[in-house]
């Protein structure tokens, strides 16, 4: 088929060629062709209302993600505040424990993100300060237990030495029996 106007399916005429002779032919389906293009558009129409749809779902689940996002960072900071909170105490414990001086700050106290980068300033210079001081008490710790170990060891030989000496003592004291027998 081959359509001689250039206004497709507009014009209702179309030409077919029979044996090198060409005829002109009336449409009659006009109709049918009004609901293909009727289809497609609905079809289009619901490509896009679909599109909307995935598109609404993604920003939905985005705004979900977001929000357990930042549950679960405030739920971390909460429980590294809390953390940080037993860990001084401990510390503090720790430190009256080995004699050393105890310098009581404030106690720290849970801060709302937004109360601007002066005051996350001050929690970290305060927390490298634990942790400061939380890596001498650890080198400190460390040295007391080689020294108790130390310790631990020369009081192991001393035993030992004196066990060698009451043995040496009873073995001469034996020596001593068995000489005194056979003269």
């Amino acid at each position: 088929m081959n359509h001689s106007n250039g206004d497709a399916g507009t014009s209702g005429t179309c030409w077919i060629r029979n044996g090198g002779q060409q005829t002109p032919l009336q449409f009659q389906n006009e109709p049918l062709f009004d609901a293909e293009v009727k289809i497609e558009d609905l079809e289009k129409e619901k490509q896009r209302q679909l599109a909307e749809a995935k598109a609404a779902r993604r920003r939905q689940r985005h705004k979900e993600v977001v929000a357990r996002s930042r549950l679960r960072h405030k739920e971390t900071a909460a429980a590294i505040q809390q953390q940080e909170l037993v860990l001084g105490r401990e510390l503090h414990e720790l430190l009256e424990q080995t004699g050393h001086s105890v310098t009581l700050g404030a106690e720290p106290t849970v801060v709302p993100l937004h109360e601007g980068a002066l005051k996350q300033q001050e929690l970290h210079h305060k927390y490298a300060e634990q942790v400061a001081t939380q890596e001498r008490i650890l080198l400190e710790n460390k040295e007391l237990r080689r020294r108790i170990e130390d310790h631990a060891k020369l009081c192991d030989a001393i035993e030992k030495e004196c066990v060698l000496c009451e043995v040496t003592a009873d073995y001469r004291g034996c020596i001593k029996d068995v000489e005194r027998s056979t003269s």
